[in-house]
């Protein structure tokens, strides 16, 4: 492969996001090795997770060196009291 080719799979690969979800809880931890410190991952509000869930998980993905970024489904909040402690 020549390296302007790879230079450029590269600068595309280091602009793609990465998303995962609540049953992702370990993948973090594994993905510190492989991605760049600081890279956003994006947590999924599935319809089968609750927004605590998202939010441990975020935790999680902050506390493995990269930005969190859940992705909140407004329609499966059922009221401020599950919204302020995940918030």
């Amino acid at each position: 492969m020549n390296t302007d080719f790879a230079a450029r799979i590269a600068g595309f690969a280091a602009t793609a996001s990465v998303e995962i979800t609540s049953g992702d809880r370990e993948l973090p931890a594994q993905l510190k090795w492989r991605l760049p410190a600081g890279m956003a991952l994006y947590i999924a509000h599935t319809p089968n997770t609750t927004l605590a869930e998202v939010a441990e998980v975020a935790c999680i993905v902050q506390r493995a060196g990269f930005t969190a970024s859940p992705h909140v489904v407004a329609r499966r909040i059922t009221s401020r009291a599950e919204l302020e402690p995940a918030l």
